[in-house]
């Protein structure tokens, strides 16, 4: 029984079950985002009002746990940039594509989304000439292409 115990408490410490973890935690927020969104705005709820409430509770969380965990290296001139890229990125974005599921299903919106990290290693691998190996562009394609099978509207 002691031996199970501290086999389990391996595999809970271990690097890739808390990458698993995490991974888990991503797809369920952030896919279930844009269907919320989606259903929300269909509410009559304004589309910049739901991305502000989700990018405040969101830099909350993250700034505060931020501000706990690396609270003595934060400095003032790494939190200017931070600021300026979550507007852009966060604010601008999210809240345009949030805006954008007035006008086209949640499902489309969640694949229109999910090309992002796409864009993001075809750039990456375009602008800094680093070759993306075949194993993470399979797992890519394929994670998208499953993405687009749930989510497709009929």
């Amino acid at each position: 029984m002691k031996e199970k115990l501290k086999a389990m408490r391996n595999v809970h410490q271990s690097p890739d079950f808390l990458a698993y973890v995490c991974l888990f935690a991503v797809c369920i927020l952030w896919g279930t985002t844009w269907v919320v969104s989606s259903w929300t705005v269909r509410q009559e709820v304004s589309a910049l009002q739901v991305a502000a409430i989700r990018q405040v509770i969101a830099g909350v969380v993250m700034c505060s746990y931020l501000w706990w965990t690396l609270r003595d290296k934060l400095m003032w001139p790494s939190w200017k940039a931070t600021v300026l890229l979550a507007f852009l990125n966060f604010i601008c974005s999210n809240a345009l594509s949030t805006w954008g599921v007035e006008y086209i299903p949640g499902g489309m919106a969640s694949i229109v989304g999910a090309a992002y990290p796409l864009w993001l290693v075809v750039l990456y691998s375009f602008f800094f000439s680093r070759k993306i190996s075949t194993v993470i562009w399979v797992g890519m394609l394929l994670s998208f292409a499953g993405l687009i099978l749930v989510f497709f509207p009929p």
